[in-house]
Parts: structure tokens; sequence; C-alpha cells
């Protein structure tokens, strides 16, 4: 299950950047860093203690220490970082069906929602 709580911290990351307006580039590897963890039959510390995590294709250096820091301590500080920035209800809005982060960014800047 720690991987299912991985991705979804990776996800909520690039779906929080993405609210903020910040660099795609990087929304886009946390996304495909989400979307390894989530696909993975093995357990990211298994991985990360074998090594084999560092020559994933798609796990750069950052990606590998944040993943390294979840499996050491259970969370991520840039994550707590990066949802500290935004109001808490805009992550629930995130849970409507049909509503994403460029929604959810439009409602926020336009509506002040």
């Amino acid at each position: 299950m720690a991987n299912a709580a991985l991705s979804a911290i990776f996800r909520q990351m690039a779906d929080v950047m993405e609210i903020l307006g910040e660099d795609a580039f990087r929304i886009n590897s946390y996304r495909t860093v989400a979307r390894i963890v989530e696909e993975s039959g093995t357990d990211m510390a298994a991985l990360l203690e074998s090594g084999d995590l560092a020559n994933t294709p798609g796990i750069g250096k950052s990606s590998l220490a944040k993943i390294e820091e979840f499996v050491k301590t259970g969370r991520i500080q840039a994550h707590q970082d990066l949802v500290a920035k935004i109001p808490r209800a805009l992550l629930d809005l995130l849970t409507i069906p049909g509503v994403g982060p460029k929604t959810v960014k439009a409602l926020y800047e336009h509506l002040h929602i």
C-alpha cells in the first residue's frame, strides 16, 4: 500500500503545481513518477534498497530523493510545502468528477473560490 500512497503524493504535487502555474516539465515529471510508482509491482523500499530504482527510466535524482524521504519518514516535505501554498478547499475540488487542476485554477483565480 505504500506505493499507492506515494503515487497519490506525487500526483497531488503535480496537481498543486499546475494550480500554481509552475513549470510544465516538472509537473509532467511528477505525473510520470506517480504512474511508475503506481504500476510497479514491487515495493519502492525494496527497489530503493536494491539500487534498481535509481536505474528506472523516468525517475530522476530529485524524485529519487523524494521517494527515499518517503520511505524513511512516511512523508515528503516538498509535498507539504506545496500543499501549504494553496487553500485546502482547492484540493477538495479536485475530488469532483470532471474537475481537474486547470478548472480549479480558473475557479480560484477568476471567481475567487
